[in-house]
C-alpha cells in the first residue's frame, strides 16, 4: 500500500474512532440511566444506547466493569488523540491543539 493510501486509511480510522468506538465507550462509562428518572423517554433512550454498546463492544464493556479507571482512561485517551490528529488534518494544527483534549460525548 502506498503512503497516500495509508494516510487515507489512517484518517478514515481516526474519524471512526472519534465518531464511533471510543466516543461510544467514553459515553457508556459516563452514562447513568437512573439520573434521568424524571424523563422516562430519556431514560429509555439511555438504556437502549447502553445495550447497543454492550452488544457492539462486549470485551471493552467487560473491561470497563472490571477495571473502570484504566479502561476508561485508555478509551478517553484514544478519543482525545484521535480527535487531535484528525483535527490537525481536517482543520488546522493550531485549532486542534486549542481544542485538545476534547472529550465531549
Amino acid at each position: 500500500m502506498k503512503k497516500n493510501e495509508r494516510i487515507k486509511e489512517a484518517v478514515k480510522l481516526m474519524a471512526e474512532n472519534c465518531n464511533n468506538k471510543y466516543f461510544d465507550l467514553v459515553w457508556y462509562a459516563r452514562s447513568n440511566a437512573s439520573k434521568h428518572t424524571n424523563n422516562v423517554n430519556t431514560m429509555i433512550a439511555v438504556i437502549e444506547n447502553q445495550k447497543r454498546i454492550e452488544k457492539e463492544y462486549p470485551e471493552e464493556v467487560e473491561a470497563l466493569s472490571k477495571d473502570d479507571n484504566w479502561s476508561h482512561g485508555f478509551n478517553s485517551g484514544m478519543l482525545a488523540a484521535s480527535r487531535l490528529y484528525l483535527g490537525m488534518i481536517e482543520e488546522s494544527v493550531e485549532d486542534a491543539i486549542l481544542e485538545f483534549p476534547c472529550l465531549d460525548s
